[in-house]
């Protein structure tokens, strides 16, 4: 968070906060940093931090249902036959991306390779919730009537 960074950061050090401040970390001088644009306004207040969290909780649905419709396709049926030939590292693959917990768990590549043409640029919340039910997400709730940006919130934790 740039409040954080801005609070207690120091020059040429990383601020190691996995979710809580753990303290600095002296970062050698070969070593670059750069940030990535989530797509949305920054906003003091905090109302688009969590339209980009929104966001991000409804990609990642949104690829855990893409990867389990794949499985799903890819599984022995009932007389035996599988549907599509996959590796079996493929297939365990794509249960792992079935269950992703978290998106920077994704691979860059896999995600555009896969999923990032399949995800919508933004989505109506109430379109979102009629086909995936929730987000799984404890802290945000989903608004109805607003259309949040899905594509850029995502790939920006992958």
């Amino acid at each position: 968070m740039d409040q954080m960074t801005s609070a207690c950061g120091e020059a040429n050090k990383l601020l190691a906060m996995p979710a809580e401040v753990i303290g600095i970390v002296e970062i050698p001088s070969h070593i670059c940093f750069w940030g990535i644009d989530s797509g949305i306004r920054h906003s003091v207040g905090g109302a688009d931090y969590g339209s980009v969290r929104i966001g991000a909780f409804m990609g990642r649905k949104m690829i855990k249902s893409i990867a389990s419709s794949t499985l799903s396709r890819s599984l022995p049926s009932a007389n035996g036959l599988i549907i599509d030939e996959l590796e079996d590292d493929s297939v365990n693959l794509i249960k792992a991306e079935a269950s992703l917990d978290y998106l920077c768990n994704l691979s860059p590549h896999r995600y555009e390779a896969l999923y990032a043409k399949m995800l919508p640029e933004s989505i109506l919340g109430e379109t979102f919730l009629e086909k995936y039910i929730d987000h799984s997400d404890a802290v945000t709730v989903i608004d109805e009537k607003r259309t949040y940006v899905v594509r850029a919130p995502a790939k920006s934790y992958i």
